[in-house]
């Protein structure tokens, strides 16, 4: 599956893989297809494929992944292989690595990101 920054709302809507709003996750997540967190996550993310962090998410550990778009928050590091995409609303507390970012003029970063 190629890159797609989706909405906030789009992330909201998905079923499969997802952590939806009436979940809270304690534990790591391992997965090969894509990840969509729209509620709290306390613990790491290993993804084959692309994460999503819808808006009012938050996730507290690092996350490993080909690609992530993010509209929440995290707190830990963030390592992408491919693309960083980070909306207005997105906060991100630890180091940011990615070959290639997209970043809306309201993201909000910790460190400067690190250029894979």
């Amino acid at each position: 599956m190629g890159f797609q920054m989706i909405s906030s709302q789009d992330i909201l809507a998905q079923e499969n893989n997802c952590v939806s709003a009436a979940l809270h996750i304690q534990g790591n997540i391992t997965s090969n297809q894509n990840v969509y967190i729209a509620n709290t996550m306390q613990g790491n993310i290993v993804c084959k494929d692309t994460v999503f962090i819808a808006e009012n998410a938050v996730v507290l550990g690092t996350i490993e992944a080909v690609n992530v778009v993010i509209w929440g928050k995290v707190q830990g590091n963030v390592q992408v292989q491919k693309i960083a995409a980070l909306g207005n609303t997105a906060i991100v507390e630890g180091l940011l690595s990615a070959k290639q970012f997209i970043l809306t003029p309201d993201a909000q970063l910790s460190q400067r990101p690190k250029l894979l």
